[in-house]
């Protein structure tokens, strides 16, 4: 299925008081300047595995102009010439799913930025058409997440993050998850053989970043003062994606996965107030892909009243409305579209 199947069009956003995720997944393809660096290092490796699609410069160059000036700045201050490509690529195709799914165009897209760095779209009421999304982003190896979030009340508190995560099978794991994870973390993997407790590691990982994410405080957050359990492999009804390109059948397993609060009673009182929700994706046997929504249910009790949710359905349960895996061409075909 082709991104652009429709012509373009925004995802239609429910008009349900229910929170509706849209997933992006990007495949981040090369670009050409990116290309032509390897094949000077490498000419006979790089011969035998270059992509079809790669990124002209020219449309890059020509979508240069959606970035602000930080962005620029931002990119041209990283060391490495290919990391300034990624970086670059990465905040135009950002900004294309985004001008899809708000309707602003992607030089009108404006940010915000929480204490910590956390991004979201400043209010634009002066831009016709334009729909009030949350987001969050993440990438890992070549692929690159953007999660959109309809809001449901301007007053209710809540918080959203996504993380993906790629198996990396020289990560030193066993240094990392017994300084930073939760007991019962660091138990479950322990009782595991070496291959499963590589990827439960990564399936931990993702889920605690798309945590710290959502409370948007990163790693001021002490690691250890939550961790994640897995519910049952089947995934709840509603949070299967109603429409999209991925579904059941094309990943490896949808899980739930429970949050658990340890930290200082004054740091755990700050997030027991909001009902979290979270759901790991396994997309293959080397992508996972990690969903943390927290709503305070005080706050959304109206919202959800008269919504026509099924019986015992809770506050906080969100519905994966639209996900989206986008090739390496398609992406170069966004691109194009939103210029």
């Amino acid at each position: 299925m082709n991104l652009l199947s429709k012509g373009g069009d925004s995802p239609e956003l429910i008009d349900a008081n229910t929170p509706q995720v849209f997933l992006s997944l990007i495949s981040l393809p090369p670009t050409e300047t990116s290309l032509h660096q390897a094949s000077l290092h490498q000419a006979s490796m790089f011969e035998a595995s270059v992509p079809e699609a790669s990124v002209p410069e020219a449309l890059l160059e020509s979508c240069e102009a959606w970035l602000s000036e930080q962005e620029r700045e931002r990119i041209a201050r990283m060391s490495m010439p290919a990391m300034r490509e990624r970086q670059r690529l990465i905040r135009l195709c950002v900004r294309a799913v985004l001008s899809r799914v708000t309707g602003i165009p992607p030089t009108a897209l404006q940010f915000t930025f929480g204490p910590n760095g956390k991004p979201a779209l400043a209010s634009q009421p002066d831009v016709a058409g334009a729909k009030e999304v949350d987001f969050n982003i993440s990438h890992s190896g070549d692929m690159l997440v953007v999660a959109c979030i309809k809001p449901l009340s301007a007053a209710g508190k809540w918080h959203f993050g996504v993380d993906i995560e790629r198996l990396r099978p020289k990560t030193d794991i066993a240094a990392i998850y017994r300084h930073y994870f939760s007991e019962p973390e660091q138990r479950l993997l322990e009782e595991q053989d070496a291959d499963k407790q590589r990827a439960t590691f990564f399936d931990l990982w993702a889920l605690k970043e798309s945590f710290i994410k959502a409370t948007g405080r990163g790693l001021a957050q002490e690691l250890k003062s939550f961790g994640f359990s897995f519910a049952d492999a089947a995934p709840s009804p509603s949070n299967l994606p109603q429409k999209g390109n991925l579904q059941l059948n094309d990943v490896q397993r949808w899980r739930d996965a429970k949050l658990s609060l340890f930290g200082k009673r004054e740091e755990a009182a700050q997030w027991a107030e909001f009902d979290w929700q979270s759901l790991l994706i396994n997309l293959d046997a080397e992508y996972r892909l990690a969903l943390t929504l927290g709503l305070s249910g005080a706050a959304l009790v109206d919202d959800v009243k008269g919504a026509g949710a099924p019986k015992g359905a809770k506050v906080q349960d969100f519905r994966l409305a639209d996900i989206v895996r986008i090739t390496a061409e398609d992406a170069i075909d966004l691109l194009k579209a939103a210029r």
